[in-house]
């Protein structure tokens, strides 16, 4: 971990300690996954033990922790619960009893070879796996056959120590579930889009991210969780050892439904054990001590059901039209672009009108409830009585941000993990509310632009008689939307800057249309800049010659509606 006075090592039970002179301001655990393993796992864990009763024992909390004395009486309870080499119930983990271990190695089928496994879209069967498998690249089949490992050198991990290994666990299984091959993962994917607040020290980044008691999901459940509760921690379901082992066996997985679980649930879809740890250095961290170098796993499991799913982090997207349909989930197409995320960073709820008779049409973006929480009222620092400058600081210098993580894919493998991080502010309601119109209608600006882009570049196409007029028209409008990623960004942050500081909203209003049309007028310069260069022309007609003579002056035609386009876009009202 950092404190202010530089990096050192400390427990989980030491979170606040010296909190007042030399806090922890971040752990850091060798790779980026278990980082956002431990900060959303110790969310978890005080969601279940410390979950504040309303708004103003949540606002109290984050300005005044408790201290290491405070967390780990509070805390204790739950020693055993997440003991790792528990003898029945290890944490995130599954210890499958002797019965069912045998009748799984008589029943045991001829192993695929991996190639064949990973072309048929499945997994390898059951079995033990080096550790290095629970982070993104698996160090064996296709990614070492197309080199295609991207997180870590392949080889360079192969012990992970009793540290981080339960931040691993939860991320693999919470953060970035991956599926197939009758292997569980979640319904929100390993692909969906996170949104995290993070804070000035590790304690405000973690306790942040806990919701009140009262908040979705909440409803008459028993606070603080028992540390006995299967339906907080599903690894303690006595039921659990007994499941066969086989991935077509009656029993081998049982439906999870989200409304019979505790609002603190830590989800568990997948069945491992962590093979003995032995003495050695941790390859992430560096530490000697007690490592694990493999574990085994078995498919199937806890089949967890899209309905009425949802996760503290997560921007869920309901269909108004279908209510009774599962929800989705914001997913990474690629590396994250404003599109993707800056809306929901600026807690702005996408609403759809109804139509005109009435009746709701349309997707609808939800906030995550963190984001929701913060939106609503619950970080209102300047509510406290006496929380003096340490609360003042915190919700008015920016010191709040929120980050923005997901993992993306390439083609069937993982393509990489994109994060992006902007501040935020605190804000009346009225200002919270011109802020997020404003940057929704910019942004929707923006992605006029790239439509008006696409549809001159597949008009272009068609008439220069090409092939494959939709990929061109998607490629120029991704690459246009990812050109401007750095400048819609600043301008967000220079409109969350213009809503904390000028209180009259048409002074407001003129420095966020200065700021605008610096922005259109950019995308639109690069718009054309990218038409150009797909369609050179020069004074006496296209270079392109495939053209016939009658198509001679067509592309400069759709150049100059292009043009039109995009200035009728620049001039349209406020």
């Amino acid at each position: 971990m950092d404190r202010r006075s530089g990096p050192g090592v400390a427990t989980p039970l030491e979170l606040t300690s010296r909190y007042g002179d030399d806090p922890i301001l971040g752990v850091r655990l060798g790779h980026p996954l278990a980082d956002r393993g431990f900060e959303f796992l110790m969310r978890d864990i005080l969601q279940a033990a410390l979950a504040p009763e309303d708004a103003t024992a949540w606002r109290r909390m984050l300005v005044e922790p408790p201290g290491p004395e405070a967390l780990a009486a509070a805390l204790a309870p739950y020693r055993e619960t997440f003991r790792l080499d528990h003898p029945t119930h290890p944490a995130l983990q599954v210890r499958p009893a002797p019965e069912r271990l045998a009748e799984a190695a008589a029943k045991k089928p001829a192993r695929k070879p991996a190639s064949e496994a990973e072309e048929d879209g499945e997994e390898e069967e059951a079995g033990a796996l080096p550790i290095a498998a629970l982070l993104p690249d698996l160090p064996t089949g296709e990614a070492v056959k197309k080199d295609a490992d991207f997180f870590i050198r392949r080889g360079s991990v192969t012990a992970i120590g009793a540290g981080p290994i339960l931040p691993v666990l939860y991320a693999h299984m919470v953060l970035f579930p991956p599926g197939g091959g009758g292997y569980l993962g979640l319904p929100h994917g390993a692909d969906s889009i996170k949104f995290q607040l993070i804070g000035r020290t590790l304690w405000e980044t973690i306790w942040l991210n806990v919701l009140t008691r009262g908040a979705e999901g909440g409803g008459d459940a028993v606070w603080p969780a028992r540390p006995d509760d299967p339906t907080a921690f599903p690894w303690l379901d006595p039921a659990l050892p007994g499941m066969p082992l086989g991935r077509k066996e009656d029993g081998a997985a049982r439906p999870m439904n989200r409304a019979a679980l505790h609002p603190a649930h830590i989800p568990m879809p997948r069945r491992y054990l962590l093979a003995p740890p032995v003495q050695g250095r941790c390859d992430l961290t560096g530490r000697e001590g007690p490592v694990f170098t493999g574990y085994s796993r078995w498919p199937k499991g806890l089949q967890y059901q899209p309905d009425g799913w949802w996760f503290p982090a997560m921007v869920r997207i309901e269909d108004a039209a279908k209510p009774d349909a599962p929800p989705q989930f914001l997913r990474a197409r690629g590396p994250l672009r404003f599109d993707d995320w800056l809306e929901s960073a600026m807690l702005k709820d996408e609403e759809r009108a109804p139509d005109r008779k009435d009746r709701p049409q349309g997707k609808v973006r939800r906030l995550p409830p963190v984001l929701r929480q913060f939106k609503a009222g619950a970080a209102g620092a300047a509510e406290l009585s006496d929380g003096g400058t340490r609360a003042t600081a915190l919700m008015e210098d920016g010191s709040v941000r929120v980050r923005v993580f997901a993992q993306y894919p390439f083609g069937k493998a993982v393509g990489g993990m994109s994060q992006r991080e902007l501040p935020l502010w605190h804000l009346p309601a009225e200002r919270q509310s011109w802020l997020g119109e404003v940057v929704s209608k910019d942004v929707g600006r923006v992605k006029e632009m790239a439509g008006a882009l696409q549809i001159s570049v597949r008009a272009a196409v068609t008439k220069g008689r090409r092939d494959g007029s939709a990929a061109l028209a998607d490629t120029l409008g991704d690459a246009l939307l990812a050109a401007v990623d750095g400048q819609a960004t600043e301008h967000a942050a220079a409109l969350a800057a213009l809503a904390r500081d000028i209180a009259d909203r048409a002074a407001r209003q003129a420095a966020a249309t200065e700021s605008r049309t610096d922005l259109l007028k950019r995308t639109g310069r690069l718009a054309l800049a990218l038409f150009d260069e797909a369609f050179p022309v020069d004074p006496t007609g296209v270079t392109d010659k495939a053209l016939t003579s009658d198509d001679r002056f067509s592309i400069p035609a759709e150049r100059d509606r292009l043009l039109g386009r995009l200035g009728h876009i620049l001039k349209s009202d406020d």
